[in-house]
């Protein structure tokens, strides 16, 4: 089962889940497998380093939807407005 705190992380590595998806299931469980560790050791992101990305998608934090671009944390990956980057986290 995989935990709802990193679901929103899952496309951005492997694509949206379909019915038919492009990666075989083998290699969908092991990427899974590989964030889960990577979210487990590293869970205590101070958010140093951040890239733009492009809209529209929505803040994890305050839930508002940013057409033009948002921010992702390069370690911990989580989007986040700018007012949630610079206020909140």
């Amino acid at each position: 089962m995989i935990p709802q705190t990193i679901r929103p992380v899952i496309p951005r590595h492997i694509g949206p889940v379909n019915p038919q998806p492009v990666a075989p299931q083998v290699d969908r469980e092991n990427i899974i497998g590989r964030i889960m560790e990577h979210l487990l050791y590293n869970h205590e992101c101070d958010h140093d380093r951040w890239k733009g990305r492009p809209g529209p998608e929505d803040c994890e934090e305050c839930g508002d939807t940013m057409p033009i671009f948002i921010y992702e944390c390069r370690q911990c990956r989580i989007m986040a407005c700018r007012r949630c980057r610079y206020n909140r986290l």
